[in-house]
């Protein structure tokens, strides 16, 4: 059953564009020749999100068994193959993501309106579209990754939504994992890390290439430095500054700048090395 909807889902998105297209031509006959790769590309991308729409609700947060007899992961799969169809036709995804209208189709199409107002690429990588939440004005940089699902050794996957708060930037190559959040204005530098079920909050920056595990919630404009690593179920309170390279151990709570001067001296902290290339 799965494979001859795959089948018929395939055979949909390859051919309702070719047939509209046929039909224009047939209609206006050359004079629609230079309309027809564009009409192509906007009719394979609306048909693709589009056919998504039922499986929509197999988008949904929970562990699950990456079996074909499990209803859910069936509907995920099917839902992957549409999305799939989109993000690997790097054409057609620029061309939807160059004009406004047409992005905004698209990512209704494919069950997250809130993409409209947010910056991403062809190479951001996104996943189970309804399970993100968007503020306007988010940047997800290029190669950056929003991981809603996350395949385990045992043959589970683990799925859950994500939050990138209003201006919040996810730089280059850094990744978010499932169940986490970004507050407004916060930012997650080149190449960093936040693991699943953690938490960075309002206005904080984290350096470049800084780790932080699972589990920990950082507090409202914290800054952290480069190289960091923030172990799993870490509270770090407010405002505090964590110094370039600095190891945070598991379960650690830190409440005040003297405790972290205490750990790590009063180093400085770099967030952004973009700051420092235009002070310089």
């Amino acid at each position: 059953m799965f494979t001859a909807r795959s089948i018929l889902l395939l055979a949909a998105i390859l051919g309702i564009p070719a047939l509209l297209t046929g039909l224009l031509l047939a209609a206006l006959g050359l004079a629609a020749l230079p309309l027809a790769l564009p009409l192509a590309m906007v009719a394979y991308g609306l048909t693709a999100g589009v056919l998504s729409r039922p499986f929509h609700g197999a988008i949904q947060p929970g562990r699950f068994r990456r079996d074909l007899a499990e209803p859910l992961y069936r509907g995920r799969r099917l839902y992957g193959l549409c999305w799939t169809m989109v993000y690997y036709c790097p054409p057609v995804l620029q061309l939807f993501l160059a004009v406004p209208w047409l992005k905004r189709a698209l990512v209704w199409s494919f069950g997250c309106p809130a993409l409209r107002d947010a910056t991403f690429y062809p190479d951001t990588w996104l996943r189970d579209l309804p399970l993100l939440e968007l503020g306007a004005g988010a940047y997800l940089a290029n190669k950056s990754t929003l991981g809603t699902n996350t395949a385990l050794q045992n043959g589970t996957i683990v799925v859950g939504r994500i939050r990138v708060g209003a201006r919040a930037v996810v730089g280059h190559m850094a990744a978010v994992g499932n169940g986490s959040s970004l507050g407004d204005d916060a930012e997650l530098g080149f190449r960093a890390a936040l693991g699943m079920k953690s938490h960075l909050g309002a206005r904080s920056r984290v350096g470049g290439t800084t780790t932080i595990a699972h589990g920990t919630v950082i507090g409202d404009d914290v800054q952290i430095g480069q190289s960091c690593f923030i172990g799993s179920r870490v509270r770090i309170a407010d405002g505090l500054r964590i110094p370039n390279a600095a190891v945070v151990p598991d379960r650690t709570r830190l409440t005040t700048q003297a405790e972290v001067d205490a750990l790590f001296g009063a180093a400085p902290v770099v967030c952004r090395t973009v700051d420092l290339a235009l002070a310089g």
